[in-house]
């Protein structure tokens, strides 16, 4: 599928910063903004194209081309209030060992000391030196270094909406000496570096009406210091603060505040870019002194609140992740009524995309928030509920993970542990490991800690089933990589189907304290007898390496590559038991005339079979039968009269015979098959070359498609399709409520399509009744198809990593077992950036 840029864009800026073609720039006039304004419409068309319709799906930096680069970990930490020696030391010594991605770490800039040092001082800056009640710049930057080494990333927690409250004046952390009302501070002096009164509807200056958009972002947050973020002075200096950050070492930021400063803003047709995308425009690429990639961007988060006033999360998606503040409550109420773990996503609740969602069970913030209903939260004190709500968090697909960890406190402002002299007291532990000293350490309960290693194997899968027991238990399934069960009281003793591959499974939440064997047929008998921790865990590669042990039946569905003509005589399958003995023969010999593989050996099985691979180019003959799960290579012929069955790929670059009918379609493009082949006779086909055209005898059902569209988009941006067969193309879906292009619901002022097809969802005029949901290869609404190579240069590394194993045009993003790009999954079927300008990455002779 080929998305051509100046199309993707739908228009360039003067700078061309954008890319693809020149042309007309259209400006409105700013009250807030410098005139670099641009124009774009509105996402909101229909496009059929042989019964299509399709959802453009735009990933912001958060995953698509940002990251932090992590290398395929999932989780990251907070590290609410720790000192830069002990987050180095937790780096080395449980975070990078256990797997987590990164930590976030408090606000590291110069702060106020406040009466009773309460926490709420980390928030209120002085000036941008990185000398905090967490330590020094030293301190900071060999913290720094040290998670790196350990290959967990810092993400710093950065407070860019404002300065210290006003009517204050002192000396801060560092010893830099501010005054509030006279609006002078070591980065700003004079009141043109802060938001005008005049800009604020609110009477006393402060922040005071959510539904009043221009109340939230132009007025004073509790009273402190609003910097007026639309001034490029303004901009310049915060940049430069941020930039200083990145030359340490750190690989992203959680904005704080960022409800209050204002992202973008559209008037009809036109938008202008406002303060958060300029400032986060001049930040720099990640230090390649920190070991980095040349040209990575750093990873944006940012702090939202919750739908349901005049800001909504979905300003921020272009800007990338943003903090899903509505997780927390699903949570809570589904540990008590497992029948809402199904939706833990809900498009119904406008919580952000996956691509864009930082998931948590419970912040610093909400924790302390009074105003959330008795039930809707859950905190380190609920600690049964707590661990069976981020279990289930770590299990799932959704979003970017982030664990809490926490100090006791009895009053909402109190601060972090100290010693009679306000000192930060250090994080000890015991023999256990356990926290010491008034710090909580959720993040290292075993529980937790183990679920960890979980979501980074199954990391590029998604839910392959969801579904409560007769019992009441839950179970929850990433393809054949993982498995996890949840019981609410404690008790559970079930045979189930885990999907996984049959072996001797680590039981990955007690530690490898018990052994689950999975049989043949991916079942296991799944115990749990724990109320405080009434959950279980077992995936591929987790703990120990299973081994394949079982009296079941095995059969092979392993690839099979030849570079001669083949057959197998017989099925490969055992009832014996296995074993690790290794079997070799040397002159092996063959009656082309008889259908099965004998041997001379006699074989007797009474431990697990491991096969390595198997080379040979002599004939094979054996009496027994053989099973592996390895791939088999030869360079000879093997013929057979008996039944071929396998659900793998088959691939061959010699001759193949048959007596059968072959029909095949006309293509120019690479076509690969894992569908299912069963035939009882000899194949027959003359010599071909799969990338060549094929003899046809009858039409081919996939035509090649372009699409060309228009969305704009920014730079570290990617585009996914979604979509489906419409109800003109298929008579038996029931009509939609409203008119044809009720299959678009455009969202004012954020330009994006969304459909909510699966289960039969309504989502705002669309009624897609007759999609069973995933996956898309049992979906009626799914669209099969091929996309296209575009080259296998570095610049098509993300296209052809997020279209590996894309076989479907579906609603419900990436396919199971589809590609993922550096951990980043397919957020649906790619495009590719692509420009008009020969000799320039990316030119597509298309793209005009």
């Amino acid at each position: 599928m080929l998305m051509p840029k100046s199309r993707l864009l739908g228009l360039s800026s003067s700078s061309d910063r954008l890319g693809g073609s020149r042309g007309a720039v259209e400006s409105v006039p700013s009250p807030r903004a410098s005139p670099r304004a641009t124009s774009v419409h509105l996402l909101r068309f229909y496009l059929a194209l042989t019964g299509v319709a399709v959802v453009l799906s735009v990933v912001g930096a958060a995953w698509a081309a940002s990251s932090p680069w992590c290398d395929e970990r999932q989780t990251i930490v907070h590290l609410f209030e720790w000192k830069w020696a002990d987050v180095a030391s937790e780096c080395e010594d449980v975070l990078g060992p256990a797997g987590f991605c990164g930590v976030q770490v408090s606000p590291p800039q110069e702060h106020r000391l406040m009466p009773g040092q309460p926490w709420q001082q980390r928030y209120q800056p002085v000036s941008y030196l990185l000398d905090s009640r967490s330590g020094s710049r030293a301190e900071f930057e060999d913290m720094v270094a040290r998670c790196n080494d350990a290959g967990v990333r810092v993400l710093v927690d950065a407070v860019i909406n404002n300065m210290a409250e006003q009517h204050t004046q002192g000396y801060g952390s560092a010893g830099s000496h501010y005054a509030a009302d006279a609006f002078d501070f070591p980065p700003y002096h004079g009141d043109q570096f802060f938001s005008p009164k005049l800009n604020c509807p609110s009477l006393d200056g402060t922040v005071s009406n959510y539904g009043n958009e221009n109340d939230v972002r132009d007025c004073y947050l509790e009273g402190r210091m609003d910097l007026y973020t639309a001034e490029t002075a303004v901009q310049d200096v915060i940049a430069d603060y941020l930039n200083d950050l990145l030359d340490t070492g750190v690989a992203g930021f959680r904005i704080d505040a960022a409800t209050h400063i204002w992202p973008e803003v559209s008037i009809g047709y036109s938008r202008l870019l406002l303060d958060l995308e300029y400032i986060q425009a001049k930040t720099n690429n990640l230090s390649e002194a920190a070991g980095f990639p040349s040209g990575a961007s750093p990873y944006f988060y940012y702090d939202v609140i919750a739908p349901g006033t005049a800001i909504t999360p979905a300003d921020y998606y272009h800007l990338g992740g943003v903090t899903e503040a509505q997780y927390g409550k699903k949570a809570a109420l589904a540990v008590n009524d497992f029948s809402l773990l199904e939706n833990m996503y809900d498009p119904a609740w406008e919580m952000a995309p996956p691509a864009n969602a930082v998931v948590f069970v419970d912040s610093h913030l909400s924790q302390r928030d009074n105003s959330i209903p008795a039930g809707e939260l859950l905190t380190f004190r609920n600690a049964r509920e707590y661990r069976m709500a981020t279990a289930f968090m770590l299990a799932d697909d959704y979003g970017m993970a982030r664990v809490m960890s926490s100090y006791q406190f009895a009053s909402d402002d109190e601060g972090p542990p100290t010693d009679a002299l306000n000192n930060t007291l250090d994080v000890t532990t015991d023999a256990n490991g356990d926290c010491l000293g008034g710090w909580v350490c959720e993040h290292r309960w075993p529980p937790i800690l183990n679920m960890v290693e979980f979501r980074n194997k199954v990391a590029g899968t998604n839910r392959s089933r969801f579904e409560v027991l007769p019992s009441g238990a839950a179970v929850l399934s990433r393809g054949d990589r993982g498995f996890f069960a949840m019981a609410p009281l404690g008790v559970m003793d079930e045979l189930l189907d885990t999907g996984l591959p049959p072996g001797d499974y680590c039981e990955l939440v007690s530690g490898c304290g018990v052994e689950v064997t999975v049989h043949a047929n991916g079942s296991a008998q799944i115990t749990i007898a724990d109320f405080d921790v009434p959950f279980v865990a077992i995936c591929v590669g987790c703990g120990a390496a299973p081994g394949i042990s079982t009296t079941d039946d095995l059969t092979t569905t392993d690839e099979i590559t030849t570079t001669d003509g083949f057959t197998i005589t017989s099925d490969m399958t055992t009832t014996d038991d296995t074993t690790t003995y290794e079997i070799t023969t040397d002159k092996i010999t063959t009656d082309p005339a008889t259908p099965a593989v004998t041997t001379t050996h006699t074989v007797i099985t009474t431990n697990e079979i491991t096969t390595e691979e198997i080379t040979t180019t002599e004939d094979i003959t054996t009496d027994d039968t053989i099973t592996t799960t390895d791939e088999i290579t030869t360079t000879d012929e093997i013929t057979t009269t008996d039944e071929i069955t396998t659900t793998d790929e088959i691939t061959t670059t010699d001759e193949i015979t048959t007596t059968d009918e072959i029909t095949t379609y006309e293509t120019t493009a690479d076509v690969t098959t894992t569908e299912e082949i069963t035939t009882t006779d000899a194949i027959t086909t003359e010599e071909t070359t799969s990338t060549e055209a094929a003899a046809a005898t009858t039409a081919s059902p996939l035509q090649r498609t372009v699409i060309f569209m228009h969305k704009k988009v920014y730079d570290d941006q990617y585009v996914f399709l979604r979509g489906g067969l419409d109800e003109d193309n298929d008579p038996a879906r029931a009509r939609p409520s409203s008119p044809a292009d009720a299959v678009w619901s455009a969202r004012a002022g954020r330009g994006l399509g969304v459909c909510l097809c699966a289960h039969g969802k309504l989502a705002a005029d669309l009624l897609c009744s007759d999609c069973t949901g995933p996956p898309a290869a049992t979906d009626a609404c799914a669209l099969p198809f091929a996309s296209r190579s575009l080259g296998d240069t570095p610049h098509y590394d993300r296209y052809n990593a997020w279209r590996d194993g894309d076989r479907f045009l579906d609603w419900f993003g990436a396919e199971p077992g589809q590609g993922s790009y550096q951990g980043t999954p397919a957020s649906g079927s790619p495009a590719a950036w692509t420009t008009s300008e020969p000799g320039v990455q990316g030119y597509q002779e298309l793209n005009v």
